[in-house]
């Protein structure tokens, strides 16, 4: 499994954090404890005598290389009775550098190059044309992927300015920026110690679905850019027992949050959730219950409005012998009755790149239908949105230690749409099972590798009378290093 990294301090609450998911490497929240003295002052135009003090740096890395075969294409609409097989390898490094020159200040800065496919010269989606190619569309390029200055003071708390890391307080469904969800503003966040560890978090953040440099003319008008704007509170109730709430508004200006209409003037979605988790050594238990509901404002008379819910139980993980075994529910409303301009369908505040799609994130068990670190290069794309047809799946996941540096991953699950597709009539999706083995070579560096398989349901069909979808199966290994 991926390293467990310390949670960011974003406007995402840790109360539901899976760290197990996670595969961005983000820096510590933490500065350093002891108080450092800030260096002489000097006279404009003087050079300092030490500009710097190295043990005030901070160096951290994410090297991968991660191969991957298959037999489905991205986001998928429909699939065919056989289908064509493709594999690749891709090659991605991240570097950051955080600089604290005492327990109050800090800058942060995160560069990526890739990933790029073997045997191709093109960085998918971070990428610059480059100046000395002799082939059409060939880009290599850097990402600056985040950075940001921040402020730390006992009373006031911890503000951050710049290319910031958020995750939604509701396990990644809704928006992560571990799976290109890059956002510029500012957030907050204070912790009380006098009310039980009371967590506070607010933020105020500019979003684009076109950060990618791309020859692609976008499908709709509008600005593609929206404001979000999020408040999290969380509270200790015991040791073992927590609450949280949390309001999210998004002002979509055109063009983000409804990827595949082709112009309207903006959008409202808002979202109010509640959240809580039983650290029991008996059980654990985490929940939430969340409300969407939005506005789009057309060009015309026209206009849509939707009203939707979502809810996700988890429990474990429970200890079995050596191993863990977690389960989880989740559903998503969806709308039963499109084209009348009311919508029961649930919303996400992340967009899947130019589709309907919804956001993505590691809040899954499973591989080849949802994102997952290892194998993340490759899936279908279901999520809560799931093209406004809503999701309900009930997933499983069995990690059992093999030896001392050797773990196994067993999951399986059942997915299927809140509503009936209406290209076929059908709700089941189908039924994953996968299982993944962890090399840990200490270091920081592991190597995951496993499959999937997903047996269809009529789902993916392009119509009642079609021929049956083919099975889906995915191979994928990960050698990643983590420092």
């Amino acid at each position: 499994m991926p390293r467990t990294t310390p949670a960011p301090i974003g406007v995402g609450s840790p109360l539901l954090a899976e760290p197990s998911q996670r595969t961005d490497a983000d820096p510590s929240v933490q500065f350093p404890s002891s108080v450092r003295q800030p260096p002489p002052a000097v006279s404009i135009g003087q050079p300092l005598s030490t500009p710097y003090d190295w043990n005030q740096f901070r160096l951290g890395g994410q090297f991968r290389i991660e191969g991957d075969a298959n037999n489905f294409p991205f986001h998928p609409t429909s699939l065919l009775p056989e289908q064509p097989s493709r594999a690749f390898v891709n090659q991605r490094y991240r570097l950051w550098l955080t600089y604290s020159p005492n327990e109050h200040v800090e800058g942060y800065a995160q560069m990526q190059v890739g990933g790029i496919n073997w045997g191709t010269n093109y960085d998918f989606n971070k990428n610059f044309i480059g100046n000395f190619t002799s082939v059409v569309g060939d880009r290599v390029g850097i990402e600056l992927r985040r950075a940001w200055l921040a402020y730390k003071d006992e009373d006031l708390g911890k503000v951050r300015v710049g290319f910031l890391d958020w995750h939604d307080s509701f396990n990644d469904t809704l928006a992560s920026s571990n799976y290109d969800f890059n956002v510029a503003g500012i957030d907050w966040v204070r912790v009380a110690p006098a009310l039980n560890g009371l967590r506070l978090s607010a933020a105020t953040l500019l979003l684009s679905d076109q950060a990618f440099a791309t020859s692609n003319p976008a499908p709709s008008a509008g600005t593609h850019s929206a404001v979000l704007y999020a408040f999290d509170a969380d509270q200790p109730l015991t040791d073992k027992f927590s609450v949280g709430a949390s309001a999210y508004v998004l002002y979509d200006r055109g063009g983000y949050s409804f990827p595949t209409v082709a112009a309207y003037r903006y959008s409202v979605e808002s979202w109010f959730g509640l959240r809580a988790k039983w650290d029991s050594e008996t059980l654990p238990l985490a929940g939430f219950v969340l409300a969407n509901t939005g506005r789009r404002a057309d060009f015309g008379p026209t206009g849509f409005r939707n009203t939707g819910w979502a809810s996700w139980l988890q429990a474990g993980p429970l200890k079995i012998g050596e191993g863990k075994l977690s389960t989880q529910i989740l559903y998503a409303s969806g709308d039963s009755d499109p084209g009348n301009g009311r919508s029961g369908e649930f919303r996400t505040v992340a967009q899947s790149y130019r589709d309907n799609f919804g956001a993505q994130g590691y809040w899954s068990y499973l591989q080849l239908t949802s994102p997952n670190g290892p194998g993340d290069v490759a899936d279908l794309g279901v999520s809560l949105q799931n093209r406004g047809l809503g999701l309900l799946t009930a997933q499983g996941k069995f990690e059992y230690p093999l030896a001392k540096r050797l773990l196994s991953t067993t999951t399986a699950g059942c997915l299927q749409s809140a509503v009936r597709n209406p290209a076929n009539g059908s709700r089941d999706i189908g039924t994953e099972i996968g299982e993944m083995f962890t090399i840990d070579f200490g270091g920081g560096m592991k190597l995951d590798t496993g499959s999937a398989v997903l047996f269809t349901g009529d789902f993916y069909r392009p119509a009642p009378n079609a021929a049956k979808e083919a099975t889906l199966w995915e191979v994928f290994g990960r050698l990643q290093l983590e420092f």
